[in-house]
């Protein structure tokens, strides 16, 4: 537990999205870069167990083994797969950007999660390189498991406006049959938790560091 952070749902989904002044715009990429990434992972491995799926983040990069190229964020193992994972922050506050209150209503909602789909997707490949990149296949760990791409996404989003977190979409011309796409924040949309105890030891290191620099106490620590 001591490497752990108490997460609190509503004012991480309403600062995503459903930002209310501009100073929360100014501070979005600071707080992507103390938090981002290993927020994403973190919320996978939580969706994952919460569907009784054993899973868990393997050390190591998540390259082409190449001095140069393509890098994603990491490595999550399940029993019969192994995801290489992109994690993207992209909210209400990024250029283009849509808002979407938490108390939206279902019919809002599922409107929202389409148009932000098709933003995001051309039909075949997503229109962002830094997002299409993970269709490229990195250098796999050993084993023999199945290796499939999977993308976080920040914002809610479905290509038939479903509010499930988690889905698979059909790829043409590529070494990989499908790519995995998951939506934090549709997945914490859907928990009837307050609160959620994630393991984010590099996001508490830097809050650590953050801590011992500037002197009044934090209450994370």
């Amino acid at each position: 537990m001591a490497s752990t952070l108490l997460i609190n749902k509503l004012e991480l989904l309403q600062f995503y999205d459903d930002p209310t002044d501009v100073e929360q715009g100014m501070n979005a990429a600071a707080v992507n870069a103390v938090a981002g990434e290993e927020l994403g992972l973190a919320l996978l491995i939580d969706y994952f167990r919460s569907v009784e799926v054993d899973a868990y983040i393997m050390p190591g990069p998540c390259s082409t083994g190449k001095r140069s190229g393509y890098r994603l964020d990491g490595w999550i193992s399940t029993p019969e797969t192994v995801f290489q994972v992109e994690v993207k922050n992209w909210s209400a506050h990024s250029l283009g950007g849509k808002r979407l209150p938490v108390d939206a209503s279902p019919e809002e909602s599922s409107r929202h999660r389409i148009v932000v789909w098709n933003d995001y997707w051309t039909g075949e490949t997503f229109r962002e390189e830094s997002a299409a990149k993970v269709l490229e296949p990195m250098l796999a760990p050993q084993g023999d498991k199945r290796i499939t791409p999977l993308i976080a996404f920040w914002d809610p989003m479905h290509p038939r406006g479903l509010p499930e977190p988690l889905f698979h979409v059909p790829l043409v011309d590529s070494v990989f049959p499908e790519v995995t796409v998951f939506s934090m924040s549709s997945y914490l949309r859907g928990l009837k938790c307050a609160n959620l105890q994630l393991p984010l030891p590099k996001t508490l290191a830097r809050l650590t560091i953050l801590n011992r620099i500037f002197s009044d106490p934090l209450p994370w620590l």
